[in-house]
């Protein structure tokens, strides 16, 4: 199982896309109480919310943007609550640490 990333990668106020082959996308990102990650893939259209951390940002800093259709998902539980798709909610991915590196567990490394 490869890492995501180190915990020093990550950056408090920006999302992080980790891309795993061949169309695997995920968002990770450092919340009030420690990581979030969510599989980059909205509800609405199955599209990628963006194609990376910068592009994923909105204004309030405790939401994520998609950058198809604009809809709004809260940073730490992923639901949307503007757009095309409220109500719905983003795929969380379950993450472990081990030492300084993140892991997502249950994610294959081919799908």
């Amino acid at each position: 199982m490869n890492p995501l990333c180190s915990l020093a990668d990550l950056d408090a106020g920006t999302p992080m896309v980790v891309r795993r082959p061949p169309q695997r996308s995920i968002i990770l990102m450092a919340v009030d109480d420690g990581l979030v990650a969510f599989r980059n893939a909205c509800p609405h259209a199955g599209f990628e919310l963006g194609f990376s951390g910068a592009a994923l940002h909105c204004e309030d800093d405790q939401l994520l943007k998609c950058s198809v259709h604009g809809a709004l998902f809260r940073r730490d539980t992923g639901v949307c609550v503007s757009g095309p798709c409220e109500g719905a909610r983003l795929k969380p991915i379950e993450l472990v640490i081990s030492g300084s590196m993140v892991f997502a567990p249950n994610q294959s490394e081919s799908t």
